[in-house]
């Protein structure tokens, strides 16, 4: 059964209310930048981002990306290996775009909106340690931006079908492709500016899942 607006904007208000509740348990979302393996984090999960600078109209970040890992049953990938391949490497800055989409994403949003060329960014066989020297100013924007920018909330779900109803309904509920009413992006998100039509249109650095309907039972 399609919900209609009115049910929509109700279900996110209570996803919200959630979110705030697991917040509190957790002692508050923390940066990205500063989240480290010590963490006491669960080894199978879903993750959270809000945008620092993406407001809900309450004045609290919205949620601008969701995702999971290890989502084969012969994936042995812990959650903090996901959030690690998207934090970047402490060490130098940078990071690998062509081990996670999220840094692929924000990287052609971060080119596009200040000007700068690195034609083997959307070339996934690109991979000469040459190439990679010429990537890595722009892998250190990305970064900086994830870093800084994503506030990490994590809820711990050990099963692997768990992990993907969460992350499916989770997102089509918070898109925006089709729904008005969900929450807007700002008129400076870095992400009006991706080539991907799916993150311009939801308002979210996903993909999949944002032109699907939530079910009640989510």
């Amino acid at each position: 059964m399609r919900r209609n607006e009115r049910d929509r904007q109700a279900d996110r208000e209570r996803f919200y209310m959630l979110l705030n509740r697991l917040s509190e348990r957790s002692k508050g979302a923390r940066l990205l930048a500063k989240c480290d393996g010590q963490m006491n984090l669960p080894e199978c999960g879903i993750y959270f981002f809000q945008e620092t600078d993406e407001l809900r109209a309450n004045g609290k970040p919205r949620i601008a990306r969701i995702g999971t890992h290890r989502i084969t049953q012969t994936s042995r990938t812990k959650l903090w290996d996901r959030l690690r391949q998207h934090r970047g490497v402490l060490s130098t800055g940078g990071g690998n775009h062509r081990g996670s989409i999220f840094r692929g994403l924000v990287g052609f949003a971060l080119m596009q909106r200040h000007g700068l060329n690195c034609p083997t960014w959307l070339k996934k066989d690109a991979i000469s340690i040459a190439n990679q020297k010429g990537e890595l100013e722009l892998e250190c924007l990305v970064s900086q931006y994830i870093g800084n920018k994503m506030l990490l909330l994590w809820l711990a779900v050990p099963k692997l079908e768990q992990r993907k109803f969460i992350e499916r309904h989770a997102i089509a509920l918070l898109s925006g492709y089709d729904n008005r009413d969900a929450d807007s992006p700002s008129a400076s998100w870095l992400g009006h500016d991706s080539n991907k039509e799916k993150v311009r249109r939801s308002g979210l650095w996903n993909q999949q899942y944002i032109m699907r309907i939530m079910t009640p039972p989510f």
